[in-house]
């Protein structure tokens, strides 16, 4: 007796291939998008530190004070772009198989 295999479906196919694709460029995107991220918002936060320095009225005082949000936004990205990292290697790898054994 023959053994019975389903058909695969367009679809399916369809989604192998997306699924390939985001797992083999997905991460290199993604480290990409953090380090122009990183330099946007390094510059944005040297620009304000920067406004002002000469004058002395408490705002233009407040203004030489380094932004507080480059902490954490900086954490962030760091933690984004090690998830990167991590995955770009198991994502070529999964995205090959994929793209692969698909259909």
């Amino acid at each position: 007796m023959k053994p019975q295999t389903t058909p695969i479906t367009p679809q399916k196919n369809k989604k192998q291939l997306i699924w390939g694709l985001v797992c083999l460029i997905g991460p290199s995107v993604l480290i990409v998008v953090v380090l122009v991220c990183y330099a946007i918002a390094n510059y944005l936060a040297s620009t304000m530190s920067t406004v002002g320095t000469t004058g002395t009225s408490p705002l233009e005082e407040l203004a030489m004070i380094e932004p507080s949000w480059k902490a954490p936004i900086n954490i962030g990205l760091f933690i984004v772009g090690v998830l990167g990292v991590v995955a770009w290697l198991p994502g070529l790898i999964c995205g090959i198989v994929i793209l692969k054994t698909r259909k």
